[in-house]
């Protein structure tokens, strides 16, 4: 019908006209473009209770779409809809009544129109409906009145649905804990190609939980979300490239889906690909300030480990980074604040060194004890230490031994050195010199320089089996290092008879490990 046809029919009083009309001019196909003519032509057919007009006025001023925006006229005019009986309008306007477009909770009239349009068959009605029962912030919290109803808008297609199902069996949220239950739901979604439910079922094939654990299925799964531009999708995909999860690392692939998922913010991929550049992999040459710009790109995006390296570089002065303690604090505190361990040990050690007064030193064990409680090795052992060793006011040998027994376990040097230190004392246990000299070892072996020490004194002197060799080996390397002590335990050895006797009858005079510890131990740098 062209537009003067339609025009004339409008003219003469024909609702049907009258829509026709205010749409085309509202939308600017079919008629020129103009806001209040639309108005004028669109209430004219609402006025005649013409109730698809009275659905497009209403939503037109509920949310101010070329008029004036006005909630209470257009809730009125979608609850007239809603009453002559259009369901579009009876879901519209009962989703607004849940307190959406800025309009008014209205708990009543909510449920009774999405109710009303959800039994005729709306399948967003029924998600609105249970989400609303699922929340409880509008309507009354019922699990099993939002499964009914979720259930109902997935029979409809409805992939949302199928995705919040999923999530509910996943965790047990109001329906029995079934993790293939939810694999089934988050699949439906999937192969209706929702990005999110396929980047959900490929986490679980990637854990196994709910289905057959599955490299390829959750690759594929992955990569199905990643090509439609899901970010966390793209990040496992680049994820399972780089790890090789097939057994086939592949970092050039890795690197291609890991910059598409960093461009679009994931801050896991930018902190991913600022390692490359760090190691120089990935066809990337090592560039310490295009690593660093990547960190701040993570960082920026939420990523606490690394703030912690910005932070480590604005300490240090390197990757290009100026030497700037305040800056190197003020990092060290967010990834902090973002529960990163290691930031609240470099923190407190930092702001012991720019705060050296009382105030920096209780900021300081508070950190340590922070870190210690977050599981961060060092702090165990610093912490540990200050308990089994301290005045007598804060000594607490049962929780000192605790917690460097913890340190140890994670391999640390110093946390091996305290404990050594327990055992060879009997600070929250027996005296046990075999074991204390296992620790120092482990400690030594990692390139700890008391232990190194403590060791070749336990070897020189005993109580364990006496061993001059073993023992001149130590304190030499310890020397090496710059220690005192050892200097002087090697000076004085060189002096020695005995050892000279020993030395002659010896010919190997390279450190000799213990049976029960390796050359593996890890060699980790501190600050």
């Amino acid at each position: 019908m062209s537009l003067d046809t339609t025009m004339q029919a409008a003219l003469g009083g024909n609702a049907e006209a009258q829509l026709t009309l205010g749409l085309a001019y509202y939308s600017g196909r079919g008629a020129p473009l103009d806001h209040v003519e639309a108005h004028r032509w669109l209430r004219a057919a609402a006025s005649q209770g013409h109730r698809g007009a009275q659905r497009v006025l209403g939503t037109i001023f509920l949310k101010g779409d070329g008029v004036a925006k006005d909630i209470p006229q257009g809730l009125r005019w979608l609850e007239v809809a809603s009453q002559n009986g259009d369901v579009e309008a009876a879901y519209l306007f009962g989703f607004a009544c849940l307190g959406e477009h800025g309009c008014p909770s209205r708990p009543a009239q909510a449920e009774r129109w999405l109710v009303w349009a959800a039994g005729n068959g709306h399948r967003r009605a029924r998600l609105a409906l249970g989400l609303a029962f699922k929340s409880g912030a509008v309507l009354s919290k019922d699990p099993e009145l939002a499964r009914t109803w979720l259930e109902r808008a997935a029979e409809l297609g409805d992939t949302e649905a199928c995705l919040v199902l999923g999530e509910m069996h996943l965790v047990g949220e109001g329906v029995p804990e079934s993790p293939a239950t939810a694999a089934n739901w988050f699949r439906l979604a999937a192969e209706s190609e929702s990005p999110i439910a396929q980047y959900r079922l490929g986490l679980l094939y990637s854990q196994g939980q709910g289905v057959r654990a599955s490299v390829e299925q959750a690759r594929q799964w992955f990569e199905r979300a990643a090509v439609a531009g899901l970010a966390e999708a793209q990040f496992e995909l680049g994820a399972i490239y780089e790890r090789g999860d097939d057994g086939h690392p592949d970092l050039l692939r890795a690197r291609e889906w890991l910059e598409r998922a960093a461009e679009q913010g994931h801050p896991d991929a930018a902190f991913a690909i600022g390692t490359f550049y760090v190691f120089g992999q990935a066809n990337l040459e090592a560039n310490d300030r295009m690593a660093l710009e990547w960190f701040r790109r993570a960082s920026d995006g939420g990523h606490g480990r690394a703030a912690f390296h910005l932070g480590l570089a604005y300490r240090e002065g390197a990757g290009g980074a100026e030497q700037n303690h305040d800056r190197a604090l003020n990092y060290f505190e967010l990834s902090a604040e973002r529960g990163y361990a290691p930031a609240m040990t470099a923190l407190a050690k930092l702001v012991r060194l720019t705060d050296p007064g009382p105030t920096g030193a209780a900021r300081a064990r508070e950190l340590f004890t922070r870190a210690a409680n977050a599981g961060e090795a060092e702090a165990q052992a610093l912490v540990g230490m200050g308990l089994l060793t301290g005045n007598v006011a804060s000594r607490n040998h049962y929780e000192g031994r605790r917690l460097v027994e913890l340190s140890a376990a994670q391999g640390h040097p110093s946390g091996l050195f305290a404990l050594g230190r327990a055992h060879a004392d009997g600070l929250g246990g027996l005296v046990d010199p075999d074991a204390a000299a296992r620790c120092y070892e482990g400690a030594a072996r990692a390139g700890h320089t008391p232990a190194m020490v403590n060791l070749g004194r336990m070897l020189l002197e005993g109580p364990i089996a006496r061993d001059q060799i073993a023992a001149f080996g130590w304190f030499d390397r310890a020397a090496k290092e710059g220690n005192a002590e050892a200097k002087r335990q090697l000076e004085a050895l060189q002096q020695s008879a005995a050892f000279k006797a020993a030395l002659y009858a010896e010919t190997d005079t390279e450190v000799r490990p213990s049976a029960i510890w390796s050359d593996t131990t890890p060699n980790v740098d501190f600050d």
